[in-house]
């Protein structure tokens, strides 16, 4: 879908709009890998500028339930995946623009954006 995107590192927009936010945290024990996830999910209109509810853009199809049933569904296939950068590409909301004094230029397997400088590139883990 064209009208969403992401804006590294959690935010979820829908027609420039935003209307999700995304948490996710994760620890190694041994060979097993742990993952705590926290969504916040926009559905009713709480009259701030630039959030979108999500009942607004599908008002008879926003059902809590159904809705966070797929979402998780999908994400966790989604965690299965090694190649984070061309996944995030095509919804990649920050990509050309300048962040940091520098350009973004996507996101690396470990999620970490990609900063571009005339001298160097860098790495950011978290919001600058």
């Amino acid at each position: 879908d064209p009208g969403i995107k992401i804006k590294w590192p959690n935010d979820l927009y829908l027609n420039n709009q935003k209307t999700a936010g995304i948490l996710i945290e994760g620890i190694s024990i041994g060979q097993t890998q742990l993952w705590a996830v926290g969504i916040g999910i926009t559905f009713k209109n709480i009259n701030t500028p630039n959030i979108m509810p999500l009942g607004t853009h599908w008002p008879n199809a926003c059902k809590r339930e159904i809705l966070l049933d797929k979402w998780i569904n999908e994400f966790f296939k989604l965690l299965e995946t090694t190649d984070l950068t061309h996944l995030f590409a095509p919804y990649d909301l920050l990509k050309g623009k300048t962040i940091a004094g520098g350009i973004a230029d996507g996101i690396n397997n470990q999620g970490e954006l990609i900063v571009k400088y005339s001298d160097k590139t860098i790495t950011l883990n978290r919001s600058p």
